[in-house]
């Protein structure tokens, strides 16, 4: 049973971030569109309401944004320029896997102990069990790719 990090081709991946990416641009743009449309139209009357509408706009676009990208783009783009990679192949037994996550090349990975080779697996990605045989596929002691 083979499993990877990304879960997906590396091109279809690639089209996804993009079109995030896209769409984090685009709300960027509407939001500001809408700003500058309330500053041209405001009143005497209105001048209260329109600055709540574009403070409010700002800061919900703006978190929204930076969540996606803190939390969605960034990691995963990690993810691909890793599996872009020439890598290696490795086989080993897996004689222990880590509990708390460490930061290696700027990913949260779990230390992998494989027949006295120390190989890094990101969190949340690939399902190993200790004292199983796997075929690794690693860029820069990274773990891309694990089959039984």
């Amino acid at each position: 049973m083979k499993q990877t990090v990304l879960n997906q081709p590396a091109q279809t991946l690639s089209k996804k971030l993009s079109l995030c990416a896209a769409l984090c641009i685009l709300a960027a743009a509407a939001t500001l569109c809408c700003n500058i449309l309330l500053a041209l139209t405001f009143t005497e009357n209105t001048r209260t309401a329109y600055l709540l509408v574009n403070v409010l706009s700002d800061v919900i676009v703006g978190s929204l944004i930076l969540f996606i990208i803190c939390t969605y783009l960034q990691p995963r783009r990690k993810h691909l320029l890793l599996a872009r990679q020439a890598g290696s192949s490795y086989t080993a037994v897996v004689e222990s896997i880590s509990r708390t996550p460490l930061r290696y090349l700027g990913v949260d990975c779990l230390e992998v102990l494989a027949e006295g080779r120390r190989l890094f697996l990101p969190c949340n990605t690939i399902l190993l069990e200790t004292g199983v045989r796997y075929r690794f596929q690693t860029a820069s002691n990274v773990i891309m790719e694990a089959e039984r």
